[in-house]
């Protein structure tokens, strides 16, 4: 009987990716990111390497003890990294039956409140609306805006009571 011969692992796509890529992608993203944490930053950089095409990290592997430069497959892999963050905000592909008239949420306080509330069916739709817009705002939303509409949320409850 012959004998099976197995292939080296290095050849094999799959499995962590070289320690000197990694550690220059966790740099790279930390420069990009500043407020990540290690967490984020570690979870990023294995995203990046789970969506790879095997031939991409067979290149990677390759490279291996050489110096990695910044080159064009470097670009591909930071563009890949802000897909991975686009694909991740799900709010975006949300389609709602209700959608508020331009500048709704820059109204004070109280003319959200009695807006969502006529146009709301309960306080928990009322609310949700509030807090979908709060959330999709993200961090663009700033802390004036922010303490506005939260003021509006402590308005909306007392409308329904």
């Amino acid at each position: 009987m012959g004998k099976i011969i197995a292939k080296k692992a290095e050849s094999a796509p799959s499995g962590k990716p070289p320690k000197e890529w990694w550690n220059k992608m966790v740099k790279k993203i930390k420069e990009g990111n500043p407020k990540y944490t290690k967490e984020q930053v570690d979870s990023t950089v294995g995203s990046i390497w789970s969506k790879l095409s095997d031939a991409k990290k067979k290149t990677i592997r390759g490279r291996e003890g050489k110096t990695y430069k910044a080159a064009a497959s470097f670009k591909e892999i930071v563009a890949l990294h802000y897909q991975i963050i686009e694909a991740e905000k799900w709010s975006k592909d949300v389609d709602t039956k209700w959608s508020p008239k331009e500048g709704f949420f820059k109204q004070s306080a109280e003319k959200i409140a009695s807006g969502l509330k006529k146009a709301s069916k309960d306080l928990k739709q009322a609310m949700s609306r509030l807090n979908f817009y709060i959330n999709r705002s993200g961090k663009n939303l700033s802390k004036e805006d922010k303490k506005r509409l939260e003021t509006a949320k402590d308005k909306l409850s007392s409308l329904y009571t």
